[in-house]
């Protein structure tokens, strides 16, 4: 549990009644990153909604439950969102919707890893600069060291300057240079990354909302949302 003082709470796995503001929330962050394609916002949100995996997701709550922040991690078993040709249906409909799925195609990450890959983080606007990223990637090292990987990773566009200062800030070091994103317009990226000790001092361990499967550590590769900033 928190710390008594602490104004918010953090869960391990997304609580069924807050995926909606969750999706809500992701789409603020990344929506502009998700699909390679120009796409309303209530369509956008609700692809979201649909796609979200909550055992890949830890939440930070309010004394009062509202949704705050939101961070995914990216494993063997998929990430915070793992879309089908089933939620592009459910969104556009069977035709477009399987068009519209077939061009995430398109997307090319950086190189794999063995590390956990941050799957985006987001706050909201008026919770920024109160600690809640750094309280979750606390959470996301244990989880990582729990699991077997040896470190954690992020990887952010060259041009995006605040998010790598935020990361420098959470001790993240640039270990690799690469181009990432979708393939006609692969942007500039750096792979930041930093490592997690076998004996990893356990922070307030999150509540849990949804039971989290084990893996072995694994190679996998980033997704849309890993272009992004705490």
């Amino acid at each position: 549990m928190p710390r008594p003082t602490q104004p918010f709470r953090i869960l391990q796995g997304l609580p069924p009644h807050l995926r909606a503001a969750a999706a809500a929330l992701y789409w603020d962050g990344f929506g502009h990153l998700l699909l390679p394609f120009a796409v309303d916002r209530r369509r956008g949100e609700a692809l979201v909604a649909a796609s979200l995996n909550p055992m890949q997701a830890l939440v930070a709550v309010d004394r009062q439950g509202a949704l705050i922040g939101l961070m995914g991690w990216r494993g063997l078993d998929g990430g915070l969102l793992s879309p089908t040709p089933a939620e592009f249906r459910l969104v556009w409909g069977p035709m477009r919707g399987h068009a519209c799925h077939l061009a995430t195609r398109f997307w090319r990450s950086g190189p794999a890893t063995s590390d956990l890959i941050i799957d985006g983080i987001v706050i909201a606007p008026e919770w920024r600069q109160r600690g809640l990223a750094r309280a979750l990637l606390a959470h996301a090292t244990q989880i990582a060291a729990d699991r077997g990987h040896p470190g954690l990773r992020a990887e952010v566009e060259a041009a995006n300057h605040p998010a790598l200062d935020a990361y420098s800030a959470l001790g993240f070091q640039p270990v690799a240079r690469a181009r990432a994103g979708w393939a006609w317009k692969r942007r500039p990226a750096h792979i930041l990354r930093r490592p997690v000790c076998k004996a990893q001092p356990r922070p307030n361990m999150p509540e849990t909302c949804a039971s989290s499967v084990k893996a072995r550590p694994e190679r996998v590769s980033a997704s849309a949302a890993s272009m992004s900033s705490p």
